[in-house]
């Protein structure tokens, strides 16, 4: 199903391509089926509603819906399928809309009130490599603001109808606001502290670039972050992990120039080549992504290591124990770090910050309400 998922819409997919994912997914209800009347309608029950609903889970409906009518083939799949994509094409344009209005609003106050800042994670990958930016979903707006500037931020945006969400579990680098159908990450650092060898949100923010619409990331540091994100916080190729992050990758290497010396100084800096390695182990098994065979070498982790974490991968063990977080962090995400003594820092840093939370959190909230 995840092969079936994205082979439509990668780079380089051809008519063939789609049609032959057609007649896999559909049988008899794909093309030519004669199912379909001039309203689109169609008496077939097959498995389009388990593909739907899998395209919707990933956030590729909506990819989906645009790829079958700029390539005209529309008419080739079942009416009730093609009328689930729609819905959800028409449910991330209104989103889109509505996360412009939010951005555009929030880019203004924080520039007004001298508060540096950047969107970044799927907001700014949208704008950067799409050319119709609302086909790719996203759930919130991820803003990154540097550290001493977080309770200035959270006051601002109370100030501004925002109301801040009391959840002390994540409180040691971001924070979520939510206003006017609006949600925002409010971040001070990329990942939770002791993953990286150092915080790098004063680098990121160092680096921040002016996109029109708003300030992101520059392209090496984006891309560093799409390699490493996925594995801690969705364990790769666990539920939550979707599938259009994968896609996010394959059209960033086929559409950006990338430096990769530039890319492997920021997961040496972090301590996580090994991170980068394991995501674009999991992007290899779609397909051949635009990564340099001395790339590939110089990120590969040690024998042992490679062939545990490969082995990991492509046995979807992240979703196997899934209810057992404690065995996919033991298993996986502490194997990724680089050194056996990153693995210890951000063991240490997890007992460290548990017992800040409620203090942190305390503080943010009354800030909040000034």
């Amino acid at each position: 199903m995840h092969r079936l998922a994205l082979a439509p819409l990668l780079p380089g997919a051809t008519l063939e391509t789609v049609r032959g994912v057609l007649n896999e997914a559909f049988g008899s209800s794909g093309p030519g089926s004669g199912h379909h009347g001039e309203d689109g309608s169609d008496d077939s029950q097959g498995g389009e509603s388990d593909l739907s609903g899998f395209l919707e889970r990933h956030g590729l409906a909506s990819f989906w819906y645009w790829m079958l009518e700029e390539k005209g083939l529309t008419r080739e799949v079942p009416g009730e399928f093609l009328r689930a994509l729609h819905r959800q094409r028409l449910v991330c344009a209104g989103n889109y809309m509505v996360q412009r209005h939010h951005l555009e609003k929030v880019r203004r106050l924080f520039d007004d009130a001298g508060i540096a800042h950047l969107l970044f994670k799927g907001g700014h990958v949208r704008e950067r490599i799409y050319d119709e930016s609302s086909l790719r979903d996203a759930c919130d707006l991820d803003l990154l603001v540097a550290r001493e500037d977080r309770g200035r931020a959270v006051a601002l945006l109370g100030k501004h109808g925002y109301s801040l969400i009391e959840w002390p579990e994540n409180v040691s680098h971001e924070v979520s606001l939510v206003g006017q159908n609006g949600v925002i990450d409010l971040h001070w650092d990329l990942l939770r502290p002791g993953r990286t060898r150092c915080p790098l949100a004063s680098e990121f923010l160092a680096g921040r670039r002016d996109f029109g619409s708003h300030w992101g990331p520059d392209d090496s540091a984006s891309l560093f972050l799409m390699l490493v994100h996925p594995v801690f916080t969705k364990y790769v190729t666990a539920p939550q992990s979707q599938l259009m992050r994968v896609l996010d990758l394959y059209w960033w290497l086929e559409k950006v120039a990338v430096d990769w010396d530039e890319v492997l100084r920021w997961l040496d800096r972090s301590g996580l080549r090994t991170a980068g390695w394991v995501t674009l182990r999991w992007l290899a098994l779609f397909g051949q992504p635009r990564v340099p065979h001395e790339v590939w070498q110089r990120l590969r982790p040690g024998r042992l290591r490679s062939s545990w974490l490969g082995w990991w991968v492509a046995g979807d063990f992240s979703s196997r124990w899934v209810d057992h977080p404690w065995i996919v962090q033991g298993a996986l995400t502490l194997m990724v770090h680089d050194r056996a003594a990153d693995a210890w820092r951000a063991l240490r840093m997890r007992r460290r910050v548990r017992q800040q939370a409620a203090r942190e959190m305390a503080a943010l909230a009354v800030m909040d309400r000034d």
